[in-house]
């Protein structure tokens, strides 16, 4: 998409995101929402196009007993805007360690990248850019759909086919027309599973 001011590519870049983007973690016993590195990357480019560069500045390590146990990055985050005009965005990402159990001297996380994608977030949230995630309205949009994500969920785990993980459909057995519930309900009462009615058929035929 072309834009034609400054502003116009600002509001692009800062529109909140579907809410299927958002993802979430529990953390120190809390739940927090977060929008992926890949997310973050795909509006930026989406919207900047080539008229962006990143950089990396300063890195500080804190070691526990001499072993480096997280990296703080400062990352900087340059934007040209149509205008010709352009922000400098600096932000600081961080990262623990994660070493090998088996080695405790071999590192398994790539705790470089995280620092830097952290870094990057940072900056561009000083312009506005995931600041829907700290907005009430959006975040109770959030626990709404959340609700609704896992009801489809539970609903289609109740109709899944334990044979062939098709969906359960109501059909005729019998001669006599049934719901998918009956189905579900007969299937489980004589196989203790959840059969379609295909599979079921073809559990009949096989015990008898």
């Amino acid at each position: 998409m072309n834009y034609n001011t400054k502003q116009e590519q600002l509001q692009a870049l800062c529109r909140p995101f579907p809410v299927e983007e958002v993802k979430s973690r529990d953390e120190g016993g809390k739940s927090l929402s977060y929008y992926e590195g890949a997310t973050i990357m795909k509006r930026l480019t989406d919207v900047m196009g080539c008229g962006y560069s990143i950089a990396t500045g300063r890195v500080e390590r804190y070691l526990v007993d001499d072993k480096p146990r997280r990296i703080d990055m400062e990352v900087i985050v340059s934007l040209r805007w149509v205008d010709g005009s352009e922000s400098r965005l600096t932000g600081w990402g961080s990262s623990d360690i994660q070493y090998s159990k088996k080695d405790e001297w071999r590192i398994v996380s790539d705790f470089m990248k995280t620092s830097a994608t952290d870094g990057i977030k940072v900056a561009l949230s000083k312009i506005g850019v995931g600041a829907e995630l700290y907005d009430s309205a959006y975040r109770a949009s959030l626990g709404a759909v959340k609700e609704e994500q896992e009801a489809a969920s539970r609903e289609k785990a109740v109709y899944t086919c334990m044979e062939c993980q098709g969906e359960i459909i109501g059909g005729m057995i019998g001669g006599k027309d049934i719901t998918r519930e009956e189905v579900v309900s007969r299937t489980r009462s004589k196989f203790k599973r959840r059969y379609c009615i295909p599979c079921a058929i073809a559990a009949s035929k096989a015990v008898a």
